[in-house]
């Protein structure tokens, strides 16, 4: 639950971010300094579903090219 709670708050800061810095593109102050702040602590609290699929294929894929390239070391050593 807490968790959940700190999750929130952050989304809440970045959502409060983002709007103060386009906000701050009309009026005095860094606008894009702050939108950039804004999403990039939205990008980091929030990981995309095509993140992990593309993450856990490449694990994957790294796993049996090391696999892979120890059987060919070990069948090279005779």
């Amino acid at each position: 639950m807490a968790r959940a709670a700190k999750k929130l708050g952050r989304l809440l800061i970045a959502t409060l971010t983002i709007l103060l810095g386009v906000a701050m593109l009309v009026l005095p102050g860094p606008g894009l300094l702050t939108l950039a702040l804004g999403l990039g602590l939205m990008g980091r609290e929030l990981r995309w579903q095509w993140v992990l699929r593309a993450e856990t294929r490449l694990r994957d894929w790294a796993a049996a090219l090391a696999e892979r390239t120890t059987q060919l070391r070990l069948r090279y050593r005779r």
